[in-house]
């Protein structure tokens, strides 16, 4: 994919790239708390995003802030990922934005141009893979949240603490295809 950014933006597209950005820092969790706080008022102004959880059907899943990540008191489970990542699902530009592998951005001189690249590998690794997931930390290990579609059918496999998370999704994507 190729975005190619104008020296003068016009006000749609503006508003496009903050919310490919915003969804981008949000899915890869390294939003700041400043952007954080941006990203509660785009999504329904959501002030509490353990109860959007519990909203959602997430029972074992507690957030103390929207990006997810290594903030104290935050944990789910593989079966709250998972539901999660259906949920997404339902949002193409989602659907888009988790299945792109790379994007080059091109910019007005200083800067030129950017590449960004999907550190998911299963996407260049499995015919179907479509996205969704990597992430890292010390209490949960290698993790990966997995899609591919075969035959029309959409799976969702969640790894967890592994030292090989790609070849687990693999082998759990296999298994329920073969279903």
């Amino acid at each position: 994919m190729i975005v190619t950014v104008p020296s003068v933006l016009s006000p749609e597209q503006v508003a496009h790239c903050r919310e490919v950005m915003s969804r981008a820092a949000w899915v890869d969790g390294r939003a700041t708390s400043g952007y954080q706080s941006s990203i509660v008022k785009k999504n329904r102004q959501i002030t509490d995003t353990s109860a959007e959880a519990r909203e959602l059907g997430l029972r074992d899943t507690h957030y103390t802030s929207p990006s997810g990540i290594r903030d104290r008191g935050n944990y789910s489970t593989p079966w709250d990922l998972a539901a999660l990542t259906r949920y997404a699902f339902r949002n193409p530009r989602f659907n888009q934005l988790v299945r792109t592998k790379e994007i080059h951005v091109r910019w007005v001189a200083p800067t030129n141009s950017k590449i960004y690249v999907n550190n998911n590998f299963l996407l260049r690794l499995y015919t179907g893979a479509n996205g969704v997931k990597t992430g890292y930390t010390d209490e949960s290990g290698w993790c990966l949240v997995a899609s591919a579609t075969k035959h029309g059918r959409r799976l969702i496999a969640v790894i967890l603490d592994s030292p090989n998370m790609y070849a687990d999704a693999r082998r759990l994507l296999n298994l329920g295809f073969s279903h």
